[in-house]
């Protein structure tokens, strides 16, 4: 980020008015970004944020259209300043693709993981949330606001390090602290969630309250949800790991000059996780194979229930309710969003 460009140069220089080296040293990528590549990446998260569009919609999940809907919308974005930067890598100023580039790209994967947050809170209560060591709604709230603030570091350090040739150091290493901060955070959740399983299989409920004292069925769907929450999360953990390494080492380390180490381990990395979040839906996974409408908008007991299972104190719109004894995957806790 520290070249710049001859003055008797043509008002748009074309790769073809420097020598070989010339053009790596000036890039701001230190290489020319791969076109092709480029347009893969543009047509992959393109086609998963209007499949994610459509799935929010369908099934009454906007809270998705904050998350996984805006994730594919920033990293389409990225990835599409990135194909301009690779058509005109020694323009006049020749840094502004790879700025916007820079910063949509650091900060959308954390969307991701805000959905996970939101998700896993979800199956906690189908399950039993006497096996969660805090309150599903208070786990919720902890890493949703935890995410809120690694996104804003991130985004401020991604500016600042764009800003001015002089603060690439410094906003390399504020956007390094949100994301250090982001990772700690989803060691945790995963910590919580690891514990979680682990007693619920050996049903051993750290809260042993009446309102809680029933076992969820964990029904296949459920148990599918939990392998791609995982997958997820190791997705963006290992391009997380990256991204530290390469904010480390700064903006001309080994790391930085790769190509194809950011196009697996950033660009690969979050189209896996964004991919899985389609497969393996909320809206299709974490609801009852009869519910005819959304269980987000219900507002009883499905009919018949009541007369054979004992409910416990909550909302079922909010999949509080669990009935008491029920094995059959037909009586499962309330469903999350609508078929």
């Amino acid at each position: 980020m520290n070249a710049t460009v001859n003055e008797s140069l043509p008002f748009f220089p074309k790769i073809t008015d420097f020598p070989p080296g010339e053009i790596v040293n000036l890039s701001p990528y230190h290489f020319v970004p791969t076109a092709r590549i480029c347009v893969l990446f543009v047509a992959l998260f393109g086609l998963s944020t209007i499949a994610h569009l459509e799935q929010a919609v369908h099934f009454r999940l906007w809270s998705f259209l904050g998350t996984a809907v805006l994730c594919g919308v920033v990293q389409t974005g990225g990835w599409v300043f990135r194909l301009e930067g690779a058509h005109d890598p020694l323009a006049r100023n020749p840094f502004k693709f790879q700025y916007v580039a820079f910063c949509l790209l650091m900060v959308a994967p954390t969307l991701v993981t805000a959905a996970n947050f939101t998700i896993l809170g979800r199956v906690v209560r189908r399950m039993g949330p006497q096996y969660l060591r805090i309150k599903p709604s208070t786990y919720t709230t902890i890493f949703l606001t935890s995410d809120v603030i690694s996104l804003i570091v991130e985004l401020f350090g991604s500016a600042l390090a764009a800003s001015s040739d002089s603060r690439v150091t410094l906003g390399s290493h504020v956007a390094m602290i949100g994301i250090i901060f982001s990772t700690i955070s989803v060691i945790i959740y995963v910590a919580l969630a690891i514990e979680f399983l682990v007693r619920y299989g050996r049903d051993k409920p750290v809260n042993t309250r009446s309102e809680y004292r029933v076992r969820g069925f964990a029904s296949t769907r459920i148990k599918l949800m939990i392998a791609a929450l995982g997958a997820m999360t190791l997705f963006i953990t290992i391009r997380s790991s990256f991204r530290i390494l390469q904010l480390r080492e700064g903006g001309n380390g080994p790391i930085h000059r790769a190509e194809w180490a950011f196009n697996v381990f950033d660009g690969g990395m979050s189209t896996a996780a964004l991919v899985t979040l389609n497969c393996f839906h909320p809206g299709f996974m974490l609801r009852g194979p009869d519910e005819p409408v959304s269980a987000l908008e219900a507002t009883a007991a499905p009919e018949g229930l009541e007369e054979n299972a004992k409910w416990g104190t909550g909302s079922w719109a909010k999949g509080d309710y669990v009935p008491l004894g029920l094995k059959d995957e037909a009586y499962e806790v309330p469903a999350y969003g609508r078929r």
